[in-house]
């Protein structure tokens, strides 16, 4: 039951942040949503960062049961991926200038994309994983 609370709260957080500016671009604030929709292409780019996306998806399907400690360590090691955002680059596109131009900064939603995937990724844990081991 907590494990659902604790995932049902990193999904409210990262429905907010796909309606939230993610990155300040030049003069324009690039929104969640448009980032997800094009970020695929930072493949292209070597960023692998748009896949951390998955961390919702896999954290969702492991509330069935208990997750392995593949899936556990996946979501976390992806987590710790999605974090390197704060440090840049910002790619705005076609909102901010020419596709490609690096933006000013991270706005809130880039935050809350960040704080969605590590709640997430707790959600994967349970009560026997979190255990001191003094029993």
């Amino acid at each position: 039951m907590v494990r659902k609370i604790v995932f049902c709260f990193s999904l409210a957080l990262y429905i907010a942040s796909l309606f939230l500016p993610v990155w300040n671009c030049n003069s324009k604030e690039l929104i969640g949503s448009d980032v997800l929709i094009v970020g695929w292409m930072g493949i292209l780019g070597l960023d692998p960062r748009w896949f951390c996306n998955l961390i919702i998806v896999v954290a969702g399907c492991s509330l069935g049961g208990r997750p392995s400690s593949l899936v556990i360590g996946w979501c976390f090691v992806w987590a710790a991926i999605a974090s390197t955002t704060v440090f840049g680059p910002y790619f705005c596109g076609p909102v901010g200038g020419a596709f490609g131009t690096d933006g000013k900064s991270m706005a809130l939603g880039g935050y809350l994309w960040i704080a969605s995937l590590w709640i997430a990724s707790l959600s994967t844990l349970d009560e026997s994983d979190l255990a001191s081991g003094d029993q």
